[in-house]
């Protein structure tokens, strides 16, 4: 794979989408080598865009909201999880934004795992 990314590179004729594609593929998977880079990824992202999504209605930091961090993982979770605050424009966003983050992230963690499984 590193060296159809050179050949991409090299290359002006290849879309951008293929560019992009083998682009993502390095950097969260290393071409379906490694699962545990995906999972670090989703936890990181995880943890900075829940940061945000209290951060947009909340006045100010609370402890006890942590707690619904794992629901926010949940890819099909309500999205009025915390249901006692009113959620502006921005928190939607920021959730949305996470939600295909978070598909993308699990679907290459699969695709590494496919790779252990095809030898059983």
């Amino acid at each position: 794979m590193e060296f159809y990314s050179k050949l991409l590179k090299e290359n002006k004729s290849y879309s951008h989408s293929d560019r992009a594609t083998l682009w993502f593929n390095k950097h969260t998977n290393n071409f379906g080598l490694s699962f545990w880079k995906p999972l670090g990824l989703l936890l990181s992202f995880s943890i900075v865009f829940y940061f945000f999504v209290l951060w947009s209605f909340l006045d100010g930091y609370d402890s006890k909201y942590w707690k619904n961090i794992f629901e926010f993982l949940n890819p099909t979770h309500k999205v009025l999880f915390i249901n006692e605050y009113h959620w502006s424009s921005w928190s939607y966003f920021l959730d949305f934004l996470f939600r295909i983050i978070e598909g993308l992230l699990i679907y290459q963690t699969i695709q590494a795992f496919r790779k252990y499984s095809r030898k059983l």
